[in-house]
Order: structure tokens, then C-alpha cells, then sequence
């Protein structure tokens, strides 16, 4: 009769590793837990540069594109009636801003990049009335026109100087 402490205790079908492979085994999947966190710290922290350059509000403009200088530019329609306006909106590209059925006066005032020509443009409606267009630039009337009745039209535009020159009445 053999005693049952003796004896070893047998090795489950398909197990048929060692101790020194499970050792092994064992040591690998740390290593690939410990390369997942490094490469999840690592990605994290490219992120964050990233968002930081994005960001980051200090950063100067490019050095091979100066910043376009632009100069003040005062849009007003006064009237009376109601009346559709266009004008050059820099933010909006090349596309006119337009402002449909608003009530007179109205007035903007934007930034228009140099060697662009503000223009702003007014089409009264069906009931007419009197509208007067003016393009102020550096606070200086540069061109007005007025048109009356059921659908007039006035249209105003002028070159934008370059910062060393006056401004001119058309």
C-alpha cells in the first residue's frame, strides 16, 4: 500500500509545462502589461504636446508670413424703411455678408485687410424709402451715395491706402 502523501499528484492532459516555462510565460505577460502602460503614458504625453502647440496662445505667427496689416473700416446705412445690405465681411473669404430685411440706420465697424476694397452695397424694399451709404476708413468718410424709392439701390467702395496714406474723398 503505498502512502498518499508520497505520491505526486498527476499532470492534467495538454500540461505539459515546466516549471522554469511557466516561470517564463509568467515574466513575458508582465513585460507586454509593463510595454502597454509605457506606449499608454508615452502616447499620452505626444497628446498633450500636440494640444499644447495647437493651443498655446504665446506662439508667434510663422516667420515666413507676416501678419497682413489691416486697417479700420466703418460701414453705415442711414434711412429710413427697412432695406438688405451687403458689405465685404474678411472673415466670411471672398463671400459678402448679407444682412436681409433690417431696419435703418445700421452701422459695422471691421478689420479689412490691405489691397482688399471695402465695399458695402444697400437695396431698399418694396415700400421704398431713403437710404445713404458711407464708408468710413481710419474714422474718415471716404465715399457716400444715397438712393430713394421702392428697390433703389447705392453701392459704396473705395481702395484701402496703404498705412502711410490719407485716405481721399471720392
Amino acid at each position: 500500500m503505498s502512502n498518499p502523501v508520497d505520491q505526486e499528484s498527476p499532470t492534467p492532459p495538454g500540461d505539459t509545462q515546466t516549471e522554469p516555462e511557466a516561470q517564463t510565460d509568467e515574466a513575458n505577460r508582465a513585460l507586454g502589461r509593463r510595454s502597454k502602460i509605457l506606449a499608454s503614458v508615452l502616447m499620452a504625453a505626444l497628446a498633450g504636446l500636440g494640444l499644447y502647440g495647437l493651443l498655446s496662445p504665446d506662439e508667434p505667427a510663422a516667420p515666413d508670413k507676416p501678419p497682413v496689416p489691416t486697417a479700420a473700416v466703418t460701414y453705415t446705412v442711414n434711412g429710413t424703411g427697412t432695406a438688405q445690405i451687403a458689405y465685404q465681411n474678411p472673415t466670411a473669404g471672398r463671400a459678402a455678408t448679407v444682412i436681409r430685411s433690417t431696419s435703418l440706420p445700421w452701422t459695422k465697424t471691421i478689420r479689412v485687410p490691405l489691397g482688399h476694397n471695402p465695399r458695402v452695397s444697400v437695396i431698399l424694399g418694396d415700400d421704398g424709402g431713403t437710404a445713404t451709404c458711407t464708408l468710413t476708413i481710419r474714422s474718415r468718410p471716404v465715399q457716400t451715395s444715397t438712393t430713394n424709392g421702392p428697390n433703389g439701390r447705392a453701392h459704396c467702395t473705395a481702395p484701402l491706402p496703404a498705412p502711410d496714406q490719407p485716405a481721399t474723398q471720392n
